[in-house]
């Protein structure tokens, strides 16, 4: 019998999904509706499913308006959830009083479940991804439970590359083969402590391309040029960093972000971030761009795959940028 009614209910959904989605309201609009009261039906896709307390749980969902919000549920009502499940949730609210978006349950709220066969299902989880940034959009006191990969290669090629520990690259670098060292490039996979400067205005430098020499950018005011002869705006970044395995030890490295030629990290930031003059007011958007990038670098369980090259005993980021793509 139950299976004769699981084969109605995939028949019944792959025939009327479409009055589930007219009659749904997207994420993407609830703001415009935080100070209306008024009530709304969602169809959504679970990213993720947080243990808030012995009553609650939170629900981080997103749908196909590409908006986060959060929801939180208790146990009882509605038991076990699964990430990446797709749910139609009636009768919730905007929480205008939150900073960050939220939901606010009703007495009328109710979950709908669909089965792994329904249309509905296959559509959305094909058409909804989760992306690094959606991964790191909880709030910043929720310690992130999967690991987040955070960055990604320039060149495709680099992915072939065997993988490094940083105690042989700083500590036993002669026993490192020669052909590996004549090559000079480096994977590695780590994770950064700290980030100098601490001043995110201070990370990108004037480089007096004759001296090689560089200066703080604070002396330019607003101005967008360099008071030095065909000067360039670079990155100058030092992570301190740690791998799995320096993770059991009392060890941590320095690795370098200069970008003072382009494959050695002009592109690392996402856009719209490039180096510029980050003291001047017309380019408050890339510093909060820049500051909330180095801010999820130095998160908990967030990780940096990257190609080191050896330089005068110092190690360079190069080939490397952040992630700009959706996860599966």
């Amino acid at each position: 019998m139950i299976d004769s009614l699981h084969s109605w209910e995939d028949a019944y959904f792959t025939k009327h999904s479409w009055i589930f989605k007219k009659l749904s309201t997207p994420l993407g609009s609830l703001k415009e509706q935080e100070n209306s009261g008024r009530e709304c039906d969602l169809l959504v896709k679970i990213l993720r499913v947080l243990d808030k307390d012995e009553i609650n749980l939170e629900l981080k969902i997103k749908d196909v308006s590409n908006e986060i919000w959060f929801l939180q549920v208790p146990k009882l009502k509605f038991g076990n959830f699964n990430e990446g499940e797709i749910v139609r949730v009636r009768s919730v609210e905007a929480n205008p009083a939150k900073k960050r978006n939220e939901l606010i349950m009703k007495v009328s709220t109710n979950i709908l479940r669909f089965t792994l066969k329904n249309s509905i299902v296959s559509e959305m989880r094909h058409a909804i991804k989760e992306t690094t940034e959606d991964q790191l959009n909880d709030d910043e006191s929720e310690v992130l439970m999967n690991p987040v990969d955070y960055t990604e290669f320039t060149n495709s090629d680099h992915y072939k590359l065997p993988l490094f520990k940083l105690d042989d690259l700083f500590l036993r670098y002669d026993e490192i083969p020669a052909e590996e060292r004549e090559r000079n490039l480096f994977r590695v996979r780590f994770y950064a402590l700290r980030v100098d400067p601490g001043d995110a205005r201070e990370i990108v430098q004037v480089m007096d391309p004759k001296t090689l020499k560089t200066s703080s950018c604070k002396d330019l005011g607003d101005s967008e040029k360099p008071k030095v002869k065909h000067g360039k705006f670079i990155y100058k970044v030092q992570l301190m960093v740690k791998d799995q395995v320096s993770s059991l030890n009392q060890n941590f490295y320095r690795v370098l972000l200069y970008s003072h030629s382009d494959e050695y990290g002009k592109d690392f930031f996402k856009e719209p971030a490039q180096p510029c003059n980050l003291y001047a007011k017309s380019n408050a958007e890339k510093l909060a761009a820049i500051e909330n990038q180095l801010k999820n670098i130095c998160r908990f369980n967030v990780w940096c795959d990257a190609v080191l090259e050896r330089q005068n005993n110092f190690f360079l980021i190069r080939d490397t940028r952040v992630k700009t793509l959706a996860s599966d």
